[in-house]
């Protein structure tokens, strides 16, 4: 063997030394301190019939960073219902993640304990908490994701967005005859692409197949806040055949920034138990 070649084993070896570090040094270890702040909150879920009954919510819950967390929330049943929860979370080194928390609805939901377990994945803006519900009856997912607090307004969003909606209208909207029920009750899947125009007000195209199977699309317009918070609601008008003007609303929370930007909600209408995602386009 060269000298040369020799004197480049050193070498070699201390870079194969670093790589193992590095790869060994991916396993991230996580603690109460990694999750702290605000993050948005959306759920679907199946509590157990009979019958059976769908919801899904949509909250900010505000981790401090010590074991404990709070928070506001949204959830339709097929009628809307705001409450708050407080509770205590924990978060193993390996970054498993568990919490037991009270939520508080006016009657006749009332108080209820809750229980969700799952992992904490991604860091900074891009961080997520993936759960499911523990509680017995209760068949539920949940995703917690990062919020820029204190950095949103209506010039949050502003530009184009692509929509992904899926759930179920658990109530029929009749129309005039000869017209076919508006959304009747069943399966609902839609897609749009959303335009917001930074001052409030928004604008878009639809694509739906609804519980019959009947593809439907058109046009809708409205208008959307923002609190400093990053909550999200709207109100909007659906157009297009056989669609007169259906006016319907959402409630939500903004997740991430820039070309990761997602803005996740629900459905707050009594006719609906739907959620959606907007991402940035």
């Amino acid at each position: 063997m060269s000298i040369t070649k020799m004197g480049s084993l050193p070498l070699l070896f201390a870079v194969l030394v670093l790589g193992v570090t590095t790869v060994r040094g991916w396993a991230r270890t996580c603690s109460l301190e990694t999750l702290k702040g605000s993050y948005g909150m959306d759920e679907a879920g199946t509590i157990v019939g009979p019958p059976p009954l769908l919801y899904v919510l949509s909250g900010i819950s505000f981790f401090d960073g010590n074991g404990n967390l709070s928070g506001s929330v949204t959830v339709n049943l097929g009628t809307p219902v705001a409450g708050t929860f407080t509770g205590t979370y924990t978060v193993d080194s390996d970054c498993t993640y568990s919490d037991s928390v009270e939520a508080v609805f006016p009657p006749p939901l009332g108080s209820t304990p809750l229980h969700h377990k799952g992992t904490v994945v991604g860091d900074g803006m891009s961080q997520e908490i993936l759960v499911i519900g523990t509680d017995p009856g209760n068949a539920s997912a949940a995703t917690f994701r990062k919020t820029p607090v204190g950095r949103c307004s209506l010039a949050t969003l502003k530009g184009r967005y692509g929509v992904l909606e899926q759930g179920e209208f658990v109530a029929t909207i009749p129309l005039p005859p000869p017209l076919p029920p508006l959304f009747p009750k069943g399966p609902f899947v839609n897609t749009a692409n959303v335009t917001f125009d930074g001052a409030g007000h928004l604008s878009g195209e639809y694509i739906a197949v609804i519980g019959d199977g009947t593809v439907r699309q058109g046009d809708f317009s409205g208008t959307y806040t923002v609190g400093s918070d990053c909550k999200y609601t709207d109100e909007f008008t659906v157009t297009g055949t056989p669609v007169p003007g259906l006016t319907l609303h959402h409630q939500g929370s903004i997740a991430g920034e820039g070309m990761l930007q997602e803005v996740h909600y629900v459905y707050t209408d009594p006719i609906s138990v739907v959620s959606g995602t907007g991402k940035k386009q």
